[in-house]
């Protein structure tokens, strides 16, 4: 009976042990677990702070852009008057029209500026020539939009300055918006001798070009 009650009590202290071992075993554990644990957050913690911040990237393209705008579409009459009495040259006085208006929109690198330049091209009556001139934009619109140069120039193939020093603006858009364009026809008298009668009539085209400033 001792001997069974020695055994007995041996093997109860035996699993006592063991599950000592292991209640200590699982409390390392979590011991660590927490620590763990709780570093992480302190480091996390430490990486914030009462102010964030981030990066916005935005974009402004190049804008260039010119169009002509007429109430009555952009095709013009400059045709002088025929002589009232014998003896009479043609009249020129009255070839003119200033029924265009030039629009515009430009933005620019900083620093630049830009100009727009108005070129002829086809068959005029011999002994004429086109001249143009622009007036100062409206106020409609924003920006820097240049200064009109208001003194007729002869209209040539390699183009003429009519609007100088433009930056990023723009002029508001469609007729009696931006700069009125003026058009004369003039006549060199000493070639009247050149001036022929044509059925069809002669046509004649200008381009306008806005372009950096170089």
């Amino acid at each position: 009976m001792t001997l069974i009650r020695l055994k007995i009590e041996f093997t109860n202290k035996k699993i006592t042990k063991i599950k000592k071992h292991k209640i200590m075993k699982k409390l390392s554990l979590i011991i660590a677990a927490v620590f763990v644990f709780g570093v992480g957050n302190v480091v996390k913690a430490q990486d914030d702070n009462n102010s964030a911040e981030h990066t916005i990237t935005i974009g402004i393209d190049e804008v260039a852009l010119v169009d002509i705008e007429g109430e009555d579409g952009t095709s013009i009459n400059l045709s002088p008057e025929a002589p009232s009495e014998a003896g009479l040259g043609v009249v020129f006085t009255n070839a003119a029209n200033n029924d265009l208006w030039l629009n515009y929109s430009s933005i620019v690198a900083e620093g630049k500026t830009r100009s727009i330049s108005a070129a002829i091209s086809g068959d005029l009556p011999g002994g004429t020539t086109i001249s143009v001139a622009a007036a100062d934009p409206t106020s409609d619109g924003k920006g820097n939009k240049g200064s009109a140069n208001s003194t007729p120039q002869t209209l040539t193939s390699g183009g003429v300055t009519v609007i100088s020093e433009i930056g990023s603006c723009y002029t508001g858009d469609l007729y009696a918006k931006g700069s009125n364009i003026s058009y004369k026809l003039n006549m060199d008298e000493n070639s009247y001798g050149s001036l022929y009668e044509r059925e069809d009539g002669y046509e004649v085209t200008i381009t306008y070009t806005i372009s950096d400033d170089i």
